[in-house]
């Protein structure tokens, strides 16, 4: 029995170690890094702290080659792969260019993804399914919206509290529609298309409301090239009917958005939702609104300016929401009147839209001559992440973060997160189930662009991997306590006691405690645990007459990553009880 422990224990440590998210900002998580064009990344938040990751490809290998190829990878809270490197192929696609596509989850924890399609001829629609184990749920095809020759555009998914789905599309002048049960067939019969009296609709964003509902935004415009572009919103019912009124929740009527710019929106966890916007007109000003599930407007119509300040601008506004305290967190670009130099502001908004930070927000960079842009922000149960790019000029991009406090103080200094130069475009971050921060961008520091991960944690740091290590002290004690796996958060650590030299074992004891000592012999041999430190457990097990598994819980707590703690066994022996070597752990992802 002691031979095949020691085997277990030289086995583990030699096997190669899966990717994980690094410490080092300088080397990051590669998802997708083969020598062809690897773009459009997009997140999706999977059970246990993981995520979903999906991207276009131009496999050069494809049929036809060259084409952008819709792929998806599944990763672990720790950033180790679940699937293959590079991920499965959801649809070989033969496009030259790309627009915008859908990633979401549905609540069985299944990817859901929705795309433009062009292997059956024509341009359509497909939307597809995708278990924990790669598998399509929705058979290689996928199932097909649309059946058309109108211009289909930029589709996003939804996936309902019900299990079913919600898909949205701009198709010509309108937004079209449709629900997908469980198995993909539809539900809404024909297509629903939302057609405005005059000049056109395209569609913006979509998420999952309350009851089965979904929340769709969309952009109104008069049609012509100079018209202004408004920002509205609707919530579906599971049976397709409106909820916020037939003339819709109108976001933004006010003056005009970007063209060009699609804003995105995030739910507020109870049937409604966030927005956040910039417009063109009458000036560049970052915006916000809430709507609640009953679609009544928290803040004054037509939002809340970010800043007071109308000597300087505003643009590319991140939102994050916590329904806690319902409050409103906006971080943004700050520009000077003429647009040459750039900064970097933040605000919080209470539930009924007042400024919290001041009248013209908490500057984070002055202005200079430093491009700043690519705002994200993730909402804390006392504050913020803060995640933007810095660009010296043309490829030196590179990603920065930063945590505040509710009341705008810096509870964590300002890091890198990828300190490689190097073009950086669509960076997008969300908030895992654990709570640290899932951050993932297009990257050409490698001659040709890659999709490239990092994750960020509430105490400001990178990585967080979970780690064993096993000590002996003066090294009096048998060698039999060996770690199964790493402590991950909400995961299950395991250990071994090889009991076989005492023959008249009956039991072993694992001890956890949160520190660790030297110096202290016994009869049963040296206390390689802190007594005076506090004990976080005292397992007794009785599995079998050579050998013991322990198997110790360890809480999903974010709070918990990078916790040191060291255990030590005793072995309960008829003839004389034996203290085994230490192992020491340190609780991560």
């Amino acid at each position: 029995m002691k031979t095949s422990i020691s085997f277990l224990a030289i086995a583990l440590s030699a096997a190669p170690a899966l990717a994980q998210y690094p410490a080092d900002p300088a080397t990051n998580l590669a998802i997708a890094d083969a020598a062809q064009e690897q773009a459009q990344p997009k997140l999706a938040p999977a059970p246990g702290g993981g995520t979903y990751v999906s991207w276009f490809d131009t496999d050069p290998a494809g049929t036809p080659a060259f084409g952008y190829d819709v792929r998806l990878q599944l990763l672990d809270a720790g950033g180790r792969e679940l699937w293959p490197h590079g991920g499965i192929l959801v649809a070989d696609r033969g496009f030259s260019s790309t627009q915008d596509y859908g990633l979401d989850v549905d609540p069985s924890g299944n990817a859901l993804l929705v795309f433009r399609d062009d292997r059956f001829g024509g341009v359509q629609i497909t939307a597809n399914k995708v278990d924990a184990a790669g598998t399509l749920l929705w058979g290689t095809n996928g199932v097909q919206l649309t059946s058309t020759t109108a211009f289909l555009a930029a589709p996003a998914i939804a996936g309902a509290t019900d299990g079913a789905v919600v898909v949205g599309w701009s198709q010509d002048n309108s937004v079209g529609l449709q629900r997908l049960d469980a198995a993909g067939a539809k539900t809404w019969g024909p297509n629903v298309l939302l057609t405005p009296p005059s000049g056109s609709y395209a569609l913006s964003d979509m998420h999952a409301g309350d009851a089965g509902s979904a929340i769709f935004s969309f952009i109104e415009s008069a049609g012509s090239f100079g018209s202004a572009r408004h920002l509205y919103a609707q919530k579906v019912s599971a049976a397709g009917a409106p909820q916020w009124g037939t003339g819709h929740a109108k976001v933004y009527e006010a003056g005009s958005l970007q063209f060009g710019a699609f804003p995105d929106f995030i739910s507020d966890g109870a049937g409604g939702a966030v927005f956040s916007w910039y417009s063109s007109s009458p000036s560049l000003e970052a915006f916000a609104q809430h709507i609640t599930s009953a679609g009544t407007e928290m803040f004054p119509h037509n939002g809340v300016a970010a800043s007071t300040d109308a000597s300087q601008n505003r643009v590319d506004p991140a939102v994050a929401y916590d329904p806690i305290d319902g409050e409103t967190f906006l971080l943004y670009e700050e520009l000077n009147s003429t647009q040459s130099q750039s900064g970097l502001s933040a605000q919080k908004l209470d539930a009924t839209g007042n400024r919290m930070w001041g009248a013209t927000g908490t500057s984070l960079l002055a202005l200079g001559v430093t491009q700043v842009g690519d705002t994200e922000v993730v909402a804390l149960d006392d504050g913020a992440m803060l995640i933007w790019s810095e660009s010296a000029g043309f490829g030196q991009d590179t990603l920065h973060a930063q945590v505040l406090d509710d009341n705008a103080a810096v509870l964590h200094a300002p890091t890198m997160l990828s300190s490689t130069p190097a073009q950086k475009y669509r960076v997008t971050a969300q908030k895992s189930e654990l709570g640290h921060a899932h951050v993932v961008w297009q990257d050409d520091r490698s001659g040709s662009p890659g999709i490239f991960m990092q994750d960020y944690l509430p105490d400001g740091t990178l990585g967080g991997t979970a780690a064993t290590s096993v000590t002996n002290g003066a090294g009096t004690n048998p060698v039999v306590l060996a770690s199964v796996n790493d402590p991950v958060l909400g995961g299950t650590w395991i250990t071994t006691v090889d009991k076989a030299a005492l023959p008249a074992n009956v039991g072993s004891i694992l001890f956890v405690y949160t520190g660790a000592s030297s110096g202290l012999v016994l009869g049963e041999g040296e206390v390689l645990v802190d007594l005076f430190s506090q004990q976080l457990l005292a397992q007794v097990t009785f599995t079998g007459p050579a050998s013991d598994t322990h198997a110790v819980p360890i809480p999903a707590m974010i709070e918990l990553a990078g916790l040191n703690l060291t255990s030590q066994a005793l072995i309960l022996d008829l003839g004389g009880s034996q203290l085994t070597n230490a192992v020491s752990l340190t609780l991560g992802l």
